[in-house]
């Protein structure tokens, strides 16, 4: 099951963990002042800096986010049209010729010998995988590099205040809104999130493209995080949150969309394969259930919101976005 943890922050001293989050209202390498105290107003919400500031920030990372995939996409059919393109699947995968001259250029920097030959294999690999392999395996690798400063000790403080998106009424750093959506603390609740990127990703890469795939997941995370933010600038229960399966959810919303007669698997009925026209309307009632009995382990909002986005993307997206890349691109220069 794709899930969004959430870790409650107590009142006192205390400690609680939930998917292998461990906060304490305050740490040591906190988000201010030198003592590392979180501050916190219990009291009514500022409409500018709960509201309208992650609003705007969700809504201009999206938009340039977009645009930067559509940059890039263009610069990408330059250059194939004053080359020749590559053909997956008709050379092996040690076949040197995968190479570019970029690739032989930067190769040639390296010193000689096991360090530039490994180099060479790894790049001739890389060069050799399906373009949704690539994709996909980048975002797994963003994804267990975070993973890895979670586990040194010296970064705690650098992960905390970067890579975790705190929920009011504690203090917002507005990056965490992008960062978090790349940020795990444990193997586990990567890897459910990474099974379930890889499984449903491909379908979805090939119908969009490399370029309109990585920022349709990027706003897919920010989507979700704006709407977890914003659904508790009210209530204001405290917390932080963390994960791509926002992001993820996007992705299995659109699939659900466009093949509704796929199958899949729910972790708590092994075995029973679910139509996604089932699967996913159920998962939807599962985290509004969540919602309304304020269940609080898992990210139900910011499940949601990546779901709700998903959809829309899938319904309007593609036609007034990214069928609009090229108004897009003169607008931005």
């Amino acid at each position: 099951m794709i899930h969004k943890c959430v870790s409650d922050l107590l009142r006192s001293k205390g400690l609680k963990s939930g998917c292998g989050l461990v906060l304490s209202r305050s740490f040591r390498s906190g988000l201010t002042g030198s003592s590392g105290t979180v501050s916190i107003n219990p009291g009514g919400y500022n409409i500018w800096t709960d509201v309208v500031r992650p609003t705007a920030f969700g809504v201009g990372a999206s938009a340039a986010v977009f645009t930067l995939a559509a940059r890039v996409q263009q610069k990408k059919q330059e250059n194939l049209a004053r080359s020749t393109q590559l053909t997956w699947g008709r050379r092996g995968i040690d076949d040197p010729s995968w190479l570019s001259r970029g690739d032989i250029s930067l190769l040639s920097k390296l010193p000689a010998g096991v360090i530039r030959d490994s180099a060479a294999s790894l790049l001739v690999r890389w060069r050799s995988l399906l373009p949704h392999q690539q994709t996909l395996y980048g975002i797994t690798a963003i994804n267990l590099l975070v993973l890895g400063g979670w586990r040194i000790r010296g970064l705690q403080g650098v992960m905390l205040r970067n890579f975790m998106h705190y929920l009011p009424p504690q203090p917002t750093r507005m990056h965490t809104l992008l960062t978090a959506n790349f940020s795990h603390r444990t193997v586990i609740h990567l890897l459910f999130n990474s099974l379930a990127l890889i499984s449903f990703g491909g379908a979805v890469h090939n119908r969009l493209g490399s370029e309109q795939f990585w920022a349709f997941f990027v706003a897919g995370g920010l989507s979700s995080s704006v709407v977890s933010h914003l659904a508790r600038v009210k209530s204001r229960p405290g917390g932080a949150s963390l994960g791509s399966s926002g992001a993820v959810y996007a992705v299995f919303a659109m699939m659900a969309y466009f093949e509704p007669k796929s199958q899949a698997f729910f972790i708590f009925l092994p075995g029973v394969p679910i139509a996604l026209e089932n699967l996913f309307p159920a998962l939807v009632v599962l985290d509004l259930t969540g919602v309304l009995l304020r269940w609080r382990f898992l990210d139900h909002w910011g499940h949601l919101g990546g779901a709700l986005f998903g959809y829309l993307y899938a319904r309007y997206g593609q036609t007034y976005i990214w069928g609009n890349r090229d108004k897009l691109l003169l607008s931005s220069t």
